[in-house]
């Protein structure tokens, strides 16, 4: 009976053996797993930041004119501005930065800014670049142009 006790005391410390040797293989399987794939999420993370549109440039706030009129005169975008006649300077390189939409929400914000400033419902607007001295936007009575 001694000698069966020890076989299968050896039989079971081999299959111990063998099964530590198998969950190691498959810890460090993991392992490798997950640092694949903390990478690729880095690389998607870091490409989709990369290409992704930086978003506005400028804040726009159409429920508070005045504040953002105020605020892109602060920060250079608005170089001046003459309530009367309707007429903008802004900063050329700003708005070439700037999408179309974008664009067009500042043109209309300012527009809409300048009829309340002159108390009348006529909208006329003219942007002109700060450099060039170029027309940029205008909106007039019939259509709005955003170049």
């Amino acid at each position: 009976m001694g000698w069966k006790q020890e076989q299968r005391e050896r039989i079971l410390d081999k299959a111990a053996t063998v099964t530590e040797a198998r969950i190691r293989k498959r810890n460090k399987s993991l392992v490798k797993m997950i640092i694949a794939t903390a990478i690729l999420g880095t690389a998607v993370i870091l490409i989709d930041n990369a290409t992704r549109s930086k978003g506005a440039l400028l804040p726009i706030d159409f429920t508070n004119q005045p504040s953002t009129v105020s605020t892109w005169k602060r920060m250079g975008f608005i170089k001046s501005i003459v309530d009367t006649s309707s007429s903008v300077v802004v900063d050329e390189t700003l708005w070439e930065n700037m999408s179309h939409g974008e664009r067009q929400a500042v043109v209309m914000l300012l527009a809409s800014y300048c009829a309340t400033e002159n108390h009348r419902s006529d909208y006329r607007l003219t942007i002109n670049g700060h450099l060039s001295h170029t027309v940029l936007a205008s909106v007039d009575d019939k259509r709005v142009v955003v170049k």
